[in-house]
């Protein structure tokens, strides 16, 4: 059971489609999952600290902060995109490789955070599979000399392999 989305069904009006077109895919709107790339500096802080709260803001919603159940980091590193959309390709904010013509494989490896948002935070509003956003986590505050320190040894550790 779901909710048919079909965000392309306007290129099919009044055309003759063929057996095995893939005209929209089935959602269950109350099972919704939001993932989110993480990069390798901004992944120390998922692994060292405990997480507070996250959120998840759908762009065109920006006023709402969905809540989130429960979110899970994928602990391997990756390069291939959850979604073309989040590559330069497509208007997102992650640099992907020169080399490939799909605009899903990131030029750097990077982390993934799978949200599982909750179902009531969804009431009264219309999103669609698909759509992009941010995830925002809140984490315990920290000594700014704390962070330059840190900033300082990634960076080091980037550019000269230290």
């Amino acid at each position: 059971s779901g909710l048919w989305v079909s965000p392309e069904m306007s290129f099919f009006e009044g055309v003759w489609v063929s057996r095995g077109t893939n005209l929209g895919e089935i959602v269950n709107p109350a099972d919704m999952e939001f993932a989110a790339v993480v990069s390798q500096e901004d992944a120390a802080y998922l692994f060292s600290e405990t997480i507070r709260r996250v959120g998840v803001k759908i762009r065109g919603h920006g006023e709402q902060a969905l809540a989130v159940e429960e979110q899970r980091i994928v602990p391997a590193r990756q390069t291939l995109l959850p979604s073309p959309a989040l590559g330069w390709a497509a208007g997102g904010d992650v640099e992907v490789a020169s080399t490939d013509n799909t605009g899903q494989t990131a030029r750097e490896s990077f982390f993934e955070l799978v949200a599982e948002v909750d179902p009531d935070s969804l009431a009264g509003e219309s999103y669609y599979h698909g759509q992009s956003g941010k995830v925002r986590c809140q984490l315990p505050p920290e000594p700014l000399m704390t962070q330059g320190w840190r900033i300082l040894r990634q960076t080091l550790q980037k550019r000269f392999g230290v």
